[in-house]
């Protein structure tokens, strides 16, 4: 049976991720998980308490994968180079945790395992990128052989969303927020927005910008899609724009909405390659 652990990297991989948005600007910000909780978040184990085999080739893994070519130092060899489907493109992603979905031993050598499961990778603002990886190695007491490996993206599995509400006059010019990238538009967003005790305080429509980020990388020709189960006096939209900005996909909304106490509606995701999957729901209550 195959186990299902997350691991969590020890303080030495953290100490290279720098702090969250929400930590930056000192905001409080309205996120949103996954409409459906994934199983595999039920059970973690720090990665300092994991067999010591699976800690460096994960480890050996991940320094491939952001510096590929590179030679290895100490007690991991690679027999040949791992096969990775898309190289990280961007740097700043530091190593968050590891689901390990497979560990066993595929022959009557016990020497010889196979590992398989999911990286998350995370940068200073919060934003993830998901590789699969898989690995068959030889264990010795003088080191680790790594037979074979490789490494593939991760999409639609790990959407978390990130929703802000801004007044107009927080912001700058139309021009400039269309132009703007998601990793420069996400901490100027996050920094002028209003906190949710605001909105669930405030009564009747208000005019405001709406903007759902989600944090995740995606395929670079899906965009997200913002919904509303409420009428048009609970939400009338002027101007609506959904980007994709190398995988990394923003939807921004100027209108009316009712926020807060008596909003009795909801905003959700879907994405247009998806229309029938929720990526996420929040309440106009901010309940």
């Amino acid at each position: 049976m195959k186990r299902i652990i997350t691991l969590i990297l020890t303080a030495t991989l953290l100490a290279s991720c720098a702090p969250t948005v929400a930590q930056q600007t000192g905001r409080p910000v309205t996120e949103v998980s996954p409409a459906t909780e994934s199983p595999d978040e039920e059970r973690r184990l720090v990665l300092s308490d994991a067999r010591t085999d699976i800690a460096v080739v994960i480890t050996a893994l991940y320094q491939k994968l952001v510096l590929p070519g590179k030679s290895t130092d100490g007690i991991v060899f690679f027999d040949t180079e791992p096969a990775v489907t898309q190289p990280l493109p961007e740097k700043g992603f530091g190593l968050a945790d590891v689901l390990l979905e497979e560990d066993y031993a595929p022959g009557p050598d016990p020497l010889v395992r196979r590992i398989s499961g999911v990286m998350r990778l995370r940068d200073s603002l919060g934003r993830e990128d998901y590789r699969a990886y898989a690995a068959e190695y030889l264990a010795r007491d003088e080191g680790i052989l790594i037979l074979s490996s490789a490494m593939e993206p991760v999409y639609g599995r790990y959407d978390r969303i990130r929703f802000f509400f801004v007044e107009k006059d927080r912001l700058p010019s139309l021009s400039y927020l269309e132009s703007a990238g998601h990793k420069e538009l996400l901490p100027l967003v996050a920094k002028n927005s209003a906190s949710p005790e605001a909105i669930r305080d405030g009564r009747g429509v208000k005019e405001l910008c709406l903007f759902a980020f989600d944090m995740t990388k995606g395929l670079e020709d899906s965009r997200l899609v913002l919904h509303s189960d409420g009428s048009i006096v609970d939400a009338a939209v002027e101007y609506s724009q959904s980007i994709n900005d190398h995988g990394w996909r923003f939807i921004m909304l100027e209108g009316a909405f009712r926020l807060g106490e008596g909003a009795d509606y909801h905003f959700y995701l879907t994405d247009n390659d998806a229309p029938d999957r929720v990526i996420a729901r929040m309440p106009a209550s901010l309940r």
